[in-house]
């Protein structure tokens, strides 16, 4: 084990150093270049550095319409270049209205004359010079791309040189690719996690510093890791409050523990279930009844059936998937969720203006267009009924089938040299003699939390869309007008989610202590032990979280994803694109770990693309139809599978803690099952929904397929006698 961990140090070193020397030739390079258009420009424009006899350039980079500042991937971001003629008093020149010339950047291909338009703007070509032009003193171009150049440009004798740094995109895999490397090689998820951050930050450092100080980039690298990106993670609000909440679930757990509540629901849900698969199919409900929020859903689920299924010889890796796989999913489906106000936004801001639908398909908003979608969400739905086939049949395969054998039949529900994620040994601590074991004292603190995140959820929405209406009246008049399931999801939709978990836990903490008090199961003290003993239990899951937190927001500062959609929407068969939008999303939201984040990367490609192929399709309004439901589930479903895949999601890694799991054995065991699944949706769902085939035909193949790798790869655990496997 310690030559491991040398071998991995020297080894992690030895990549910073080599991250350097690569990034310290490519930055050298683009300097070189920017110095010498920056003396060519002097030297052919005197006035360049005197402009005190009339006007000055400012030159800018926006995205989404706001400033955008930091790096640039060759050939991969499109920004908005804005360049403003201002007088010395810093007010724009209204008056100036001239040629200008710009080098250094590429345009879509169309909009350039001669050039033949595509289904994409995969195709970026130099700006055409002559209909560049300043309007009222503002030139501005829109989805510009870095050519690799000094960006410049030149108008009546003045010049300018855009401050950019530029890098090549191929670094932009380089952090999660590296931690999902040593995470499988090292199984140490928390070095992975951080030297993946750790090889983010040298590339954004070399790719701004002076190729003089190379040397110094990995040791400046390692601190900025610390005190600015890791640190910067803790300073979000939403996240704090996810950690805050795993903690306080954590306390109520260990309160419900030693006042003897979660030994009092598993004699109960003993009574009804009494072997494995009861117990895992008993778990897969709790998971489908919890639908209002992932992450609720994960730690509630997890925290609430660990010991019931610890009793029943289920491996924690069975629990974590069960968990996990009952979370996104379900929030993602129900239309009274956390999720749907997101999804439906997301679908919302990319269509175009008085949208009305494509051939064989009329909708007038995006609400119908989510809920028209829902049939062909199909990893999702094939994900749910999978865990219950499994649960059902008693069979598991390649790795999950091992963990189940070493459960059941030698009783060890972690392997050996397994680090879970959370410490449950408060779970071992002893119940006074002759105390009852009441199952009141675990159900009525998880409805409590149940409860007050529902009704926090549905308070803080409606209060948030009561603002909106006092400022714009018509807005309440569209609300009314609205189904009322229509109307509770909008409610929904615009809740707090993150502030009703944190009074939802505090609420179940309160609850638990006073029941336990107050029975005289535990004293104030006993009760305060057990509860600090519970939150230190999710110490180590709450440093993975934040490291994973860390790696998705490096991942988007060099924009990974971006990246990705890049190499794989070059040229598309319009009949294909819903199958080729669910493998993108699944690989962004695997690489990044965030499936909120992948969808607000692939909505504004994928929404207009749909719509496009949709009319370009020759196989009937079916297909248009399909390509457009198809491309929109395709985008929501495929983010679920790559976050529900990916081991620096931040379910998954919530999923391993609630389970009390170790986490690469939940992600070594689950990735198999999500994969077949993500097969056969891709196989039965997406593909021929774009040629028109109807989705509830596809759901029906695939219901039916879901079986064939269950039968053909899938084992029951084998007894070395009989009599010993509970009885069903």
């Amino acid at each position: 084990m310690k030559g491991r961990i040398r071998y991995g140090i020297v080894l992690i070193t030895a990549s910073l150093f080599v991250f350097a020397l690569v990034l310290k030739s490519s930055a050298q390079d683009e300097r070189e270049s920017d110095n010498e258009s920056e003396h060519a420009l002097e030297e052919l424009f005197p006035e360049h550095n005197d402009h005190s006899g009339g006007r000055e350039f400012k030159v800018e980079f926006l995205r989404e319409g706001e400033p955008y500042e930091g790096l640039y991937l060759r050939g991969v971001t499109e920004v908005t270049l804005r360049v403003t003629a201002t007088r010395p008093t810093g007010e724009i020149d209204a008056l100036y209205s001239t040629p200008a010339e710009v080098s250094g950047i590429l345009v879509p291909a169309e909009e350039a004359p001669g050039e033949e338009s595509k289904i994409t703007s995969a195709a970026f070509v130099p700006p055409p010079v002559a209909s560049i032009e300043f309007v009222r003193g503002i030139l501005e171009i829109e989805k510009v791309r870095l050519s690799g150049e000094p960006v410049t440009f030149s108008s009546e004798g003045f010049g300018e040189t855009a401050s950019v740094v530029v890098i090549d995109p191929w670094l932009s895999l380089i952090p999660p690719l590296l931690a999902l490397l040593l995470a499988l090689v090292f199984k140490e998820v928390v070095v992975a996690l951080f030297s993946g951050i750790l090889s983010g930050v040298v590339i954004l450092i070399a790719s701004a510093t002076a190729s003089s100080r190379w040397y110094i980039v990995p040791f400046e690298a390692l601190m900025r890791s610390i005190d600015t990106y890791i640190l910067g993670s803790l300073t979000d609000s939403d996240s704090m409050k996810i950690i805050v909440f795993s903690m306080l679930l954590g306390g109520m757990v260990g309160i419900i523990t030693r006042s003897g509540g979660t030994h009092g629901i598993v004699e109960v849900l003993s009574r009804y279930a009494k072997g494995r698969k009861s117990g895992q199919i008993a778990t897969w409900l709790m998971g489908i009844f919890i639908f209002f929020d992932d992450y609720a859903n994960t730690l509630i689920v997890g925290n609430t059936m660990r010991s019931y299924t610890d009793k029943l010889k289920i491996s924690r890796e069975k629990l974590a998937y069960i968990v996990d796989s009952t979370s996104a999913p379900v929030a993602g489906l129900a239309l009274i969720s956390t999720w749907i106000g997101y999804e439906v936004s997301q679908i919302s801001e990319n269509l175009p203006a008085n949208f009305s639908g494509v051939d064989g398909l009329n909708v007038t908003s995006a609400y119908q267009l989510f809920l028209y979608s829902i049939p062909y969400r199909f990893y999702s739905i094939f994900t749910l009924v999978f865990v219950f086939l499994i649960a059902a049949t008693g069979r598991d395969f390649f790795s999950m089938r091992k963990a189940e054998q070493r459960a059941a039949v030698e009783g060890k529900l972690l392997r050996d040299g397994a680090i879970p994620l959370s410490d449950t040994d408060f779970e071992d601590m002893k119940i006074g003699e002759g105390k009852p074991k009441r199952w009141i004292n675990a159900f009525l603190p998880v409805v409590v939390v149940i409860g007050v995140c529902i009704g926090a959820i549905y308070q803080t929405g409606y209060d948030g869309l009561s603002a909106t209406w006092e400022g714009d009246p018509t807005s309440k008049s569209s609300y009314d007008a609205q189904p009322w399931y229509q109307q509770l999801g909008d409610v929904f939709g615009n809740g707090d989610a993150y502030a009703a978990l944190l009074w939802g836990s505090f609420a179940g903490c309160i609850v638990a202590g006073f029941l336990a008090i107050s029975q005289q199961l535990c004293s104030v003290r006993e009760t305060m032990e057990s509860w600090f003993r519970g939150v230190k239990s999710m110490t180590l899951a709450a440093v993975i979280l934040t490291l994973a937190w860390t790696l998705a927001g490096l991942c988007k500062d060099v924009q990974t994803g971006t990246y990705v959609v890049s190499l794989t929407i070059q040229s598309i068969i319009p009949e294909l694109l819903p199958a080729i939008m669910f493998v993108v999303a699944g690989v962004i939201a695997f690489a990044t770990g965030t499936s909120y984040g992948t969808m607000a990367i692939l909505f504004p490609i994928a929404t207009p693309l749909a719509i496009e192929a949709a009319e370009m399709t020759s196989y009937g309004p079916d297909a248009a139809s399909g390509i457009l439901l198809g491309t929109v589930a395709a985008v929501l479903a495929g983010s679920c599978f790559g976050d529900h895949a990916s081991p620096i999601s931040d379910t998954t890694v919530m999923s391993s803690m609630a389970s009390g799991s170790d986490h690469l054995d939940h992600v070594r065991t689950q990735a198999p099952y999500a994969i077949v699944t993500a097969l056969i949706a891709l196989g039965a769902g997406f593909i021929p929904v774009g040629y028109g085939i109807s989705p509830w035909t596809c759901l029906g193949i695939g219901l039916w397929v879901l079986l064939v790798p269950i039968f053909l790869f899938g084992r029951k655990v084998k007894y070395p006698a009989k009599g010993i496997e509970p009885s069903e």
